[in-house]
């Protein structure tokens, strides 16, 4: 299995598919998983959706495994094991530049560059794809409203020493577990996160997520859905 996460190497992020040499099944298993982190691997509606074969993925998920990108959690739902390149691959996936895309799917673009970065910029994407003011984020990562100014304006980066890291890390586990339900809709996601829900007790998710408990169950129930 997987290697713990502070073994996990440290690699630029950039450069990871080109260093690595994955193979297109590979690559497509991992762009699969940082989209729909699922248990069910070889589901049809899965291996359809993402083009993957049953044979591509069982070679693909020891090999992926074995380079501690994916893990599999307690529950059995595979998922990439590194936050920071989670966040990376999310804005790999979602940008709206055919450019910027294509240099990041082979390792060529210039940023970002340190994990600290694409956490941040990850944060900072997700918040304006889910309308979140920088007063509403403030909470949500645990940290004053001046430290939220100084990550829009570039002049601070999310610390993995920190709790805000963390927090950081499941607010994009949220926007990405989101963006499945809603099938990439941010009017559907911004709806949902503003309206009562049944399985949360009728509480709107928005207010739910400024604490650690309640961004913990948002996450927890979202990937739930998208298993």
């Amino acid at each position: 299995m997987c290697c713990s996460s502070d073994k996990i190497p440290q690699v630029d992020y950039k450069h990871l598919l080109k260093a690595l040499r994955l193979t297109p099944s590979q690559k497509r298993l991992l762009y699969a998983l940082c989209r729909q982190p699922t248990a069910h691997v070889f589901a049809a509606d899965f291996m359809t959706k993402h083009g993957l074969t049953s044979g591509g993925i069982r070679s693909a998920l020891d090999k992926l495994d074995n380079l501690c990108l994916i893990k599999q959690d307690s529950t059995g739902v595979w998922r990439l094991a590194n936050p920071g390149m989670q966040a990376w691959l999310h804005l790999l996936l979602t940008t709206n530049d055919p450019e910027k895309a294509e240099h990041l799917r082979f390792g060529e673009w210039a940023e970002p560059t340190s994990k600290q970065l694409v956490l941040t910029k990850a944060v900072l994407r997700a918040a304006e794809q889910l309308n979140i003011t920088t007063a509403e984020l403030a909470p949500i990562l645990g940290v004053g409203r001046t430290t939220v100014n100084h990550l829009v304006s570039r002049n601070y980066e999310l610390s993995p020493a920190k709790k805000e890291w963390e927090l950081g890390a499941l607010f994009v586990r949220m926007n990405i577990a989101l963006d499945v339900l809603v099938s990439g809709s941010q009017a559907d996601a911004q709806k949902w996160l503003n309206s009562g829900n049944a399985a949360l007790g009728g509480q709107k998710p928005i207010q739910l997520i400024p604490t650690i408990e309640g961004l913990v169950r948002v996450v927890q129930y979202l990937e739930s859905v998208d298993k």
